[in-house]
């Protein structure tokens, strides 16, 4: 019976030891194509990082670009909007104390220029400081005359100067 009891023993060993072997090599296949999955995974995770820092990238630089054409586009007047042009050189007068006033706003027969006539009233430092500013515009300027005459008052602070400028904008798109 001894005999017999040892049997049974070995043989539930065995079936056991099969069985536990089995169980393993199932498990070890089930992680060995979870692992596999996700090494896909990850590849496709990182294929999409990649995807997305280029994008974000590619965002930034048009931003940059974006700004940069902006900065550009202010130093020119379009035909058909030159009213920011006239602005500035109104809000310019009173920025070195004296009045202008736009006298003549011409386009070439061509379109291809335009030129502005200004004038600036104030004491001579004023004038100078217009003819300063207006030098220092963002705007490409030749400037074709500048007349200045005394037009009243005595002593260097309550004279009053008159100056007309006539200005030709390069930086004219029509």
């Amino acid at each position: 019976m001894k005999k017999k009891s040892l049997k049974i023993y070995l043989f539930l060993s065995v079936i056991f030891f099969a069985t536990s072997i089995t169980i393993f090599f199932f498990l070890y296949q089930t992680v060995k194509e979870k692992n596999a999955e996700a090494e896909t995974s990850e590849i496709v995770w990182q294929e999409e990082e990649y995807q997305r820092e280029n994008i974000e990238s590619m965002e930034n630089f048009l931003e940059e670009e974006a700004t940069k054409i902006a900065l550009l586009e202010k130093h020119f007047i379009y035909g058909s909007d030159i009213v920011p042009f006239l602005d500035l050189l109104e809000r310019l007068a009173p920025q070195v104390g004296a009045d202008a006033e736009v006298l003549l706003v011409d386009k070439a027969k061509d379109g291809s220029l335009l030129s502005v006539d200004v004038r600036v009233i104030g004491n001579f430092e004023a004038i100078y400081k217009f003819l300063t500013l207006l030098e220092n515009s963002p705007y490409e300027l030749e400037i074709i005359s500048v007349d200045i005459q005394k037009k009243g008052g005595e002593g260097v602070e309550s004279s009053k100067w008159e100056g007309v400028f006539k200005v030709k904008l390069l930086s004219f798109i029509p």
